[in-house]
Protein backbone atom coordinates (compact mmCIF):
# COMPACT_ATOMS: atom_id res chain seq x y z
CA UNK A 1 0.00 0.00 0.00
CA UNK A 2 1.56 3.37 -0.98
CA UNK A 3 2.61 5.75 1.82
CA UNK A 4 0.31 8.70 2.47
CA UNK A 5 1.36 12.21 1.45
CA UNK A 6 3.80 13.80 3.90
CA UNK A 7 4.76 10.59 5.66
CA UNK A 8 7.66 8.19 5.22
CA UNK A 9 7.19 4.53 4.17
CA UNK A 10 7.68 3.40 7.77
CA UNK A 11 4.78 5.57 9.00
CA UNK A 12 6.92 8.37 10.54
CA UNK A 13 6.10 12.00 9.67
CA UNK A 14 7.81 13.14 6.50
CA UNK A 15 10.13 16.13 6.16
CA UNK A 16 7.40 18.28 4.66
CA UNK A 17 5.06 17.55 7.57
CA UNK A 18 7.76 18.40 10.12
CA UNK A 19 8.50 21.74 8.44
CA UNK A 20 4.78 22.50 8.29
CA UNK A 21 4.50 21.90 12.03
CA UNK A 22 7.53 24.11 12.72
CA UNK A 23 6.11 26.88 10.50
CA UNK A 24 2.76 26.69 12.29
CA UNK A 25 4.48 26.94 15.69
CA UNK A 26 6.54 29.94 14.57
CA UNK A 27 3.49 31.72 13.15
CA UNK A 28 1.50 31.05 16.32
CA UNK A 29 4.35 32.33 18.50
CA UNK A 30 4.76 35.45 16.36
CA UNK A 31 1.04 36.12 16.49
CA UNK A 32 0.95 35.67 20.26
CA UNK A 33 3.85 38.08 20.82
CA UNK A 34 2.37 40.67 18.46
CA UNK A 35 -0.94 40.42 20.32
CA UNK A 36 0.82 40.80 23.69
CA UNK A 37 2.72 43.90 22.47
CA UNK A 38 -0.44 45.48 21.11
CA UNK A 39 -2.43 44.74 24.29
CA UNK A 40 0.38 46.17 26.44
CA UNK A 41 0.46 49.36 24.35
CA UNK A 42 -3.34 49.66 24.37
CA UNK A 43 -3.60 49.21 28.15
CA UNK A 44 -0.81 51.75 28.70
CA UNK A 45 -2.50 54.28 26.43
CA UNK A 46 -5.83 53.84 28.21
CA UNK A 47 -4.13 54.22 31.61
CA UNK A 48 -2.45 57.43 30.52
CA UNK A 49 -5.70 58.82 29.18
CA UNK A 50 -7.51 57.97 32.41
CA UNK A 51 -4.79 59.56 34.52
CA UNK A 52 -4.84 62.70 32.37
CA UNK A 53 -8.64 62.91 32.63
CA UNK A 54 -8.37 62.88 36.42
CA UNK A 55 -5.44 65.31 36.45
CA UNK A 56 -5.73 69.07 36.87
CA UNK A 57 -4.42 71.74 34.54
CA UNK A 58 -1.12 73.31 35.51
CA UNK A 59 -1.44 76.71 37.13
CA UNK A 60 -0.29 79.94 35.54
CA UNK A 61 3.14 79.91 37.22
CA UNK A 62 3.95 76.50 35.70
CA UNK A 63 2.70 77.62 32.29
CA UNK A 64 4.84 80.75 32.49
CA UNK A 65 7.88 78.68 33.43
CA UNK A 66 7.17 76.32 30.52
CA UNK A 67 6.97 79.25 28.09
CA UNK A 68 10.26 80.54 29.47
CA UNK A 69 11.98 77.17 29.17
CA UNK A 70 10.63 76.29 25.72
CA UNK A 71 10.62 79.78 24.23
CA UNK A 72 7.52 78.69 22.32
CA UNK A 73 4.36 79.95 23.99
CA UNK A 74 2.34 79.00 20.91
CA UNK A 75 3.46 75.38 21.03
CA UNK A 76 0.43 73.12 21.51
CA UNK A 77 1.47 71.21 24.63
CA UNK A 78 -0.88 70.38 27.50
CA UNK A 79 0.55 70.65 31.00
CA UNK A 80 -1.24 68.57 33.63
CA UNK A 81 -0.59 67.81 37.30
CA UNK A 82 -1.45 64.45 38.85
CA UNK A 83 -0.99 62.84 42.25
CA UNK A 84 -1.11 59.34 40.67
CA UNK A 85 2.40 59.37 39.22
CA UNK A 86 5.86 59.69 40.73
CA UNK A 87 7.84 60.71 37.64
CA UNK A 88 7.09 63.26 34.90
CA UNK A 89 5.74 61.68 31.72
CA UNK A 90 5.25 62.67 28.10
CA UNK A 91 2.67 61.08 25.83
CA UNK A 92 0.28 61.94 23.00
CA UNK A 93 0.95 61.29 19.34
CA UNK A 94 -0.89 64.29 17.87
CA UNK A 95 -0.79 66.71 20.79
CA UNK A 96 1.98 66.24 23.37
CA UNK A 97 0.79 65.98 26.96
CA UNK A 98 3.17 66.46 29.87
CA UNK A 99 2.07 64.91 33.17
CA UNK A 100 3.79 66.33 36.22
CA UNK A 101 3.71 64.70 39.66
CA UNK A 102 2.03 66.87 42.27
CA UNK A 103 5.14 66.66 44.45
CA UNK A 104 7.27 68.28 41.72
CA UNK A 105 4.64 70.79 40.58
CA UNK A 106 4.28 72.14 44.13
CA UNK A 107 7.87 71.61 45.23
CA UNK A 108 11.21 73.18 44.48
CA UNK A 109 11.08 75.55 41.49
CA UNK A 110 14.54 74.42 40.40
CA UNK A 111 13.40 70.79 40.16
CA UNK A 112 10.31 71.86 38.22
CA UNK A 113 12.44 73.82 35.77
CA UNK A 114 14.73 70.82 35.26
CA UNK A 115 11.77 68.54 34.53
CA UNK A 116 10.14 70.97 32.12
CA UNK A 117 13.41 71.54 30.27
CA UNK A 118 13.94 67.78 30.03
CA UNK A 119 10.47 67.24 28.58
CA UNK A 120 10.86 70.19 26.22
CA UNK A 121 13.95 68.53 24.77
CA UNK A 122 11.88 65.43 24.00
CA UNK A 123 9.14 67.52 22.38
CA UNK A 124 11.60 69.60 20.38
CA UNK A 125 13.43 66.52 19.05
CA UNK A 126 10.20 64.59 18.36
CA UNK A 127 11.49 61.77 20.55
CA UNK A 128 8.02 60.46 21.27
CA UNK A 129 7.32 59.90 17.55
CA UNK A 130 10.58 58.00 17.21
CA UNK A 131 9.76 55.91 20.26
CA UNK A 132 6.35 55.01 18.84
CA UNK A 133 7.99 53.95 15.56
CA UNK A 134 10.36 51.74 17.53
CA UNK A 135 7.32 50.19 19.21
CA UNK A 136 5.94 49.33 15.77
CA UNK A 137 9.25 47.72 14.83
CA UNK A 138 8.99 45.68 18.02
CA UNK A 139 5.99 43.85 16.52
CA UNK A 140 8.22 42.44 13.79
CA UNK A 141 11.71 42.31 15.35
CA UNK A 142 10.86 41.05 18.84
CA UNK A 143 12.90 37.87 18.34
CA UNK A 144 16.12 39.76 17.49
CA UNK A 145 18.39 40.29 20.54
CA UNK A 146 20.18 43.10 18.69
CA UNK A 147 16.89 45.00 18.33
CA UNK A 148 16.36 45.07 22.10
CA UNK A 149 19.91 46.30 22.64
CA UNK A 150 19.47 49.09 20.09
CA UNK A 151 16.05 49.92 21.53
CA UNK A 152 17.52 50.32 25.02
CA UNK A 153 20.43 52.43 23.72
CA UNK A 154 18.10 54.70 21.72
CA UNK A 155 16.00 55.39 24.80
CA UNK A 156 19.10 56.07 26.87
CA UNK A 157 20.52 58.45 24.24
CA UNK A 158 17.25 60.37 24.15
CA UNK A 159 17.44 60.88 27.91
CA UNK A 160 21.14 61.78 27.83
CA UNK A 161 20.46 64.54 25.31
CA UNK A 162 17.47 65.75 27.35
CA UNK A 163 19.53 65.70 30.56
CA UNK A 164 22.27 67.72 28.91
CA UNK A 165 19.75 70.24 27.62
CA UNK A 166 18.03 70.54 31.00
CA UNK A 167 21.27 71.31 32.85
CA UNK A 168 22.55 73.75 30.25
CA UNK A 169 25.98 74.08 28.71
CA UNK A 170 27.56 76.03 31.59
CA UNK A 171 30.86 74.78 32.96
CA UNK A 172 29.54 75.06 36.53
CA UNK A 173 28.85 71.61 37.96
CA UNK A 174 26.28 72.75 40.51
CA UNK A 175 23.23 72.44 38.17
CA UNK A 176 24.36 68.97 37.13
CA UNK A 177 24.80 67.91 40.75
CA UNK A 178 21.32 69.21 41.62
CA UNK A 179 19.89 67.44 38.59
CA UNK A 180 21.57 64.18 39.61
CA UNK A 181 20.06 64.50 43.07
CA UNK A 182 16.65 65.04 41.44
CA UNK A 183 17.12 61.87 39.39
CA UNK A 184 17.97 59.91 42.52
CA UNK A 185 14.99 61.24 44.44
CA UNK A 186 12.61 60.34 41.59
CA UNK A 187 14.21 56.91 41.29
CA UNK A 188 13.53 56.24 44.98
CA UNK A 189 9.85 57.05 44.61
CA UNK A 190 9.17 55.51 41.20
CA UNK A 191 8.66 51.88 42.19
CA UNK A 192 6.06 51.04 39.51
CA UNK A 193 7.09 49.90 36.04
CA UNK A 194 6.88 52.44 33.18
CA UNK A 195 3.52 52.79 31.45
CA UNK A 196 3.56 51.67 27.82
CA UNK A 197 2.66 54.35 25.31
CA UNK A 198 4.53 57.18 27.02
CA UNK A 199 8.02 58.36 27.90
CA UNK A 200 8.89 58.70 31.58
CA UNK A 201 11.52 61.02 33.04
CA UNK A 202 12.91 57.95 34.81
CA UNK A 203 12.50 54.50 33.21
CA UNK A 204 14.63 52.09 35.20
CA UNK A 205 17.66 51.58 37.39
CA UNK A 206 19.69 50.11 34.51
CA UNK A 207 20.00 53.60 32.97
CA UNK A 208 20.39 55.63 36.14
CA UNK A 209 24.12 55.05 36.63
CA UNK A 210 24.99 55.94 33.04
CA UNK A 211 22.89 59.09 33.11
CA UNK A 212 24.46 60.37 36.32
CA UNK A 213 27.94 59.43 35.14
CA UNK A 214 27.46 61.41 31.92
CA UNK A 215 26.16 64.40 33.89
CA UNK A 216 29.08 64.48 36.30
CA UNK A 217 31.89 63.50 33.92
CA UNK A 218 34.21 66.38 33.07
CA UNK A 219 35.33 66.90 29.50
CA UNK A 220 32.62 64.73 27.95
CA UNK A 221 30.14 67.10 26.29
CA UNK A 222 27.41 65.49 24.24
Amino acid sequence: MPASFGSSPDGMPGRQTIWSIIAAILLATHGAVMTWCFVQWFIGTVRLRNISNRATSADASIVDLWNEVSGSPKRSVRLLVSNEIRTPMLFGFWQPVILLPLSIATGNSSSLRFCLAHEWSHVRCHDLVKWQLISLCQLVLWYQPLFWILRRELRLCQDLVADDHATGAAECQLPRIEYSELLLSIAKGASASPIAGGMAFYDGSSQLTRRIKMLLSDGQPL
